[in-house]
């Protein structure tokens, strides 16, 4: 997945921002290895994989020697293509809740054919555990709040969405529905075209997380070669938002 900042795009001369407003009316273009919506703008693509991997693995607890494993109490804001979410289902979680607002990807997981649908409700250790609520995270997290669920592992990972969003997402209501000794992630793609600009993006970041009371440790992820604009992983899509060698994978949890 990819936030973008208000990303300007080229189109007939004139740029395009990319909004969320604009993304939700908009026509999904699902390939196997990457979702494009209607302006060939990349939504989510499999280069992401290994990145959303060490993210899964550093969110969930570790197994002690001799413990049964816990079941992990998830929650997952935007689907997208799915990687992480089947990689969350894969620890066969004591909950599991997806918030996606994309008419499109929500028709794609009620098909009969979804590893997201019915069959993975009823598979839930009780029901209602296995949720994929239909709307936008601002709608839907009031009435989780309010239920007083509360989850070990958050991801936020959405499109069309700048920074301002995450923020409010991790001050407003991180806060109230991560557990004590739970984790938080997000995919951190701001700025990620240009070094100094993720640079700054991540210091900002760290600097409000502090204020929301979380503290972030960062994990570099090396990023293989990608290919060069419209080239291998880029090809029939508009905007190479990736260009840089490293992921800096951010791991918050609550200040000591």
């Amino acid at each position: 997945g990819v936030q973008v900042q208000a990303v300007g795009v080229e189109e007939g001369g004139e740029k395009k921002d990319v909004n969320f407003a604009d993304y939700l009316a908009s026509d999904l273009k699902f390939e196997d290895d990457k979702l494009l919506d209607a302006d060939a703008n990349g939504v989510m693509m499999a280069w992401e994989t290994d990145i959303m991997r060490r993210s899964v693995d550093l969110l969930l607890p570790t197994q002690q020697e001799g413990a049964a494993k816990p079941r992990p109490r998830i929650l997952n804001i935007g689907f997208g293509m799915g990687i992480i979410d089947r990689m969350f289902a894969a620890t066969k979680p004591h909950s599991h809740h997806i918030i996606e607002a994309h008419p499109a990807v929500l028709e794609k997981l009620a098909a009969p054919a979804s590893d997201f649908g019915s069959a993975w409700e009823q598979s839930a250790p009780e029901g209602g555990r296995y949720v994929v609520h239909a709307g936008k995270w601002q709608d839907i997290l009031p009435g989780l709040l309010e239920s007083g669920a509360v989850f070990d592992a958050i991801y936020f990972d959405t499109f069309g969405e700048d920074y301002s969003a995450l923020k409010e997402f991790f001050s407003e209501f991180v806060p109230g529905l991560l557990d004590e000794n739970g984790r938080f992630g997000f995919f951190n793609g701001l700025g990620a075209d240009r070094r100094v600009c993720y640079d700054v993006y991540t210091r900002v970041a760290e600097l409000d997380l502090s204020e929301a009371g979380l503290d972030v440790e960062w994990t570099d992820v090396p990023v293989g070669e990608l290919g060069g604009e419209g080239e291998g992983e880029w090809k029939g899509v508009r905007r190479r938002y990736w260009t840089l060698d490293t992921y800096r994978l951010p791991i918050c949890s609550f200040l000591a």
